[in-house]
């Protein structure tokens, strides 16, 4: 399988982050806590999700580590293609809540032909393995050991010992030995202390013991036993006609399913041709924006009317001769000049004043200080100053007064306004014409107002032409006729927009009715059911007959219980009695049986000894042929990457160097060189234990031991047409990252 892309929603400390991948090998460098470890365990995540256990070398759990903080989430999805071509969407999202248990949702959609898969771990969907092989021979995390060794890898021991035993990690021969071992124990222990073959001894034993002191039973068991029988004949019947009531009632859910989604299928139908007609509607002449060109034309056309209409009666009643001021006019203007000027000059004489009355008051401070004796005359001057300055300060105030009244009065903002403000107050009172500086107004206005009013026109007339409304000759009748179009067109979209939201409102309500619902397998259920018997009672019901049914079940569900309660009470009396007594021909029949079923047990028992020996040799046999590829592919690719041409491997996974002479553990050797030997190892595992679909391996800083020459070497080996599998390796290092560009990998950044 080949990942193409990772899209990262929310993830440890990535959110929406999306990360393209290419075949073959691809590095992914990234300074420190730039979510290299947090872009890897997304893929592990994908597939396989986030354990809530404690983990002691994270510290804490996956989920905890690895759930956004911010939005307690851990989602994204994966777009990978399969080794037949085929398109895949692979999504996870991962609700975590203080409050409740965590909620977690998987979907795996073939893009090619829409088909979604749920419930099902992606990884075991596509791989076929447990967690525990995937991340112990594929994913080499941050944290995790390289070396695969068998008892690290939890159920990925497992597989693999089923691999060297039988050459396929389907067939579990270990498992089959524990079956063969398992039914030999339940058919007689070694010791004979148990199994079935002791019981039935045991049970022989008893049986001649029986058979040595039968007797007739009294009366009264013969009749209770007639009665139970006639009980568990009732009660046969009951249970008999429960399973038709339930059969019915299953096949009418499953129907009444079916018309729902029916019914969400012709709603949503529906809602489409509706859609379509408002769209149709709204592209029309009659479109969006229709109304309001009318109502803005029918404005401009009005206002240019009106403002003919005024400037006629203007007009009518004007004098052509340029303005010019009556008397009265002409006193009002002078006295509000007058006043003005006049206020002007009480401030100006009053601010003197009291300037030369503070000199004065400070020319009789200095006297007094230096003891002169003369300083009352410049106090009694400053004192006449000053009064003299209130007085024009009260003579300049009444004069702003009035001429504030004679502004106010005229409706002028100031003396420069005035005659302006007058001359129109007097037109206003009819004391004299139009000023031409007015009809200029008017007749500009008049001109603005035509060009709206002919643009307008021409609007109305092209709204007209496209709505195919023959010319009237008058605007408004136009107008008019347009109108009507306008607000029936309006009605006929608000009746579309509301059959819309009424059908929405359904669509939503099945929708909520059909959530979690895998549809279709609903609607073949929904048809499967209807060919039946039963589902053909279901489709003809009404629902007063369902009432019904749903009583009569309701009934016979209650006198079931009661019969079978009957039935306990008749059974506890029996056993107070004894069994029912058995003539010694039933004895001898029973012994007879048992015999057959020992005899049969017993060659049972000779056949597991003779199969769990045989299966014992012949997955040594086995193994002896699969350790050997292994090592063979881990030595081609370390006789690429090293000096050393051959890997040792033991049934544990122990690696060592090996030549002609000796063999080197990796405990003495170096550290990058241990490091190579287990990562070839990994390479080498993953090809014998994916055979169909095999994932892509993940390196997570797993090449911080080696030096650039071996790596550049491992690098070639990787992304050599040798090996057809994806490489995904996280880094930190910028040498790594050089070495990868240098021979043509895809570098993604962080």
């Amino acid at each position: 399988m080949i990942l193409k892309s990772l899209n990262i929603i929310s993830f440890g400390g990535l959110r929406n982050r999306k990360i393209d991948l290419s075949d073959g090998v691809n590095v992914i460098f990234g300074e420190n806590e730039s979510g290299k470890s947090s872009a890897a365990m997304f893929i592990k995540f994908i597939f396989y999700g986030l354990s809530a256990k404690s983990n002691k070398a994270l510290g804490t759990s996956e989920r905890s580590k690895y759930i956004n903080r911010e939005t307690s989430q851990a989602a994204g999805f994966i777009i990978a293609e399969s080794f037949d071509g085929t398109l895949w969407r692979i999504e996870r999202l991962l609700i975590a809540s203080d409050n409740s248990p965590a909620r977690e949702r998987v979907r795996i959609t073939n893009q090619s032909t829409g088909e979604c898969v749920t419930g099902q771990n992606p990884g075991e969907f596509f791989f076929g393995v447990p967690e525990d092989v995937f991340v112990g021979t594929c994913f080499v995390s941050q944290s995790a050991e390289i070396r695969p060794s068998i008892s690290g890898l939890g159920k990925t021991g497992g597989s693999v010992e089923n691999l060297l035993t039988s050459a396929d990690e389907n067939i579990n021969i270990k498992r089959a030995l524990d079956l063969i071992d398992n039914t030999r124990r339940a058919i007689c222990h070694k010791n004979s202390s148990g199994g079935e073959l002791t019981s039935l001894r045991e049970k022989k034993g008893a049986l001649i013991a029986e058979l040595k002191n039968s007797a007739e039973k009294s009366s009264e068991i013969i009749s209770l036993s007639s009665s139970l029988d006639d009980i568990k004949n009732r009660i046969a019947e009951m249970e008999e006609a429960k399973e038709r009531y339930d059969g019915i009632l299953s096949a009418l859910e499953k129907v009444n399913l079916g018309r729902k989604i029916e019914s969400s299928v012709q709603t949503g139908e529906k809602i489409e041709k509706l859609e379509k007609s408002l769209s149709d509607l709204d592209s029309s002449p009659f479109g969006i924006g229709f109304e309001e060109t009318l109502l803005e034309s029918e404005r401009d056309i009005r206002a240019y009317d009106e403002e003919c209409a005024a400037f006629d009666e203007m007009l009518a009643s004007a004098e052509d001769e340029e303005h010019t001021f009556s008397p009265e006019a002409d006193e009002i203007i002078d006295e509000a000049h007058r006043l003005d000027a006049s206020s002007k000059i009480r401030f100006s004489v009053a601010t003197a004043l009291l300037i030369a009355g503070l000199l004065g008051l400070g020319a009789s401070f200095l006297m007094y200080y230096y003891n002169t004796g003369l300083y009352t005359l410049p106090l009694i001057m400053t004192l006449i100053l000053v009064v003299l300055g209130v007085v024009f300060i009260i003579l300049h105030a009444k004069a702003k007064n009035s001429l504030t009244a004679i502004l106010d009065e005229w409706d002028a903002e100031s003396i420069s306004e005035i005659e302006i403000a007058v001359s129109e107050k007097m037109n206003v009172l009819g004391r004299g014409g139009v000023s031409r500086l007015e009809k200029e107004r008017m007749i500009q206005s008049l001109d603005a107002a035509k060009l709206r009013f002919d643009a307008a026109v021409e609007r109305v007339n092209s709204l007209a032409e496209e709505s195919d409304i023959e010319d009237t000759g008058d605007i408004y009748e136009t107008i008019s006729i347009l109108h009507d179009i306008s607000d029936s067109v309006k009605e006929k979209r608000g009746m579309i927009s509301s059959k819309i939201e009424n059908l929405k409102g359904r669509l939503d309500v099945i929708g909520e009715q059909l959530a979690g619902i895998n549809l279709s397998e609903a609607e073949l259920d929904a048809y499967t059911a209807g060919e039946t018997e039963y589902g053909k009672i279901a489709l003809s019901l009404d629902s007063e007959a369902i009432s019904n049914l749903l009583k009569e079940k309701e009934f016979t569900d209650s006198a079931l219980r009661s019969a079978s309660k009957r039935k306990s009470t008749l059974e506890e009396k029996l056993l107070e009695m004894g069994k029912p007594t058995r003539s010694p021909d039933e004895y001898s029949t029973m012994i007879s049986s048992i015999d057959e079923r020992m005899e049969e047990l017993t060659l049972r028992f000779d056949a597991c000894e003779l199969a769990s020996s045989a299966l014992t040799r012949a997955g040594e046999a086995m193994r002896s042929d699969v350790i050997p590829k292994i090592a063979e592919k881990a030595s081609h690719i370390i006789s690429k990457s090293t000096p050393h041409e051959k890997i040792a491997i033991d049934k544990a996974f122990n690696c060592s160097i090996a030549d002609e002479e000796s063999h080197l553990s990796t405990e003495i050797l170096s550290k990058g060189t241990a490091d190579l030997t287990y990562i070839a190892l990994r390479i080498a595992l993953a090809d014998e234990v994916f055979r169909s679909e095999s994932p892509t391996l993940i390196f997570d800083e797993s090449f911080a031991h080696i030096d650039m020459g071996r790596l550049e070497k491992l690098f070639s080996v990787l992304n050599s047409n040798e090996d057809s599998s994806q490489h995904i390796i996280f880094t930190c290092r910028r040498d790594e990252s050089l070495c990868a560009e240098k021979m043509g990998m895809n570098i993604v950044s962080l």
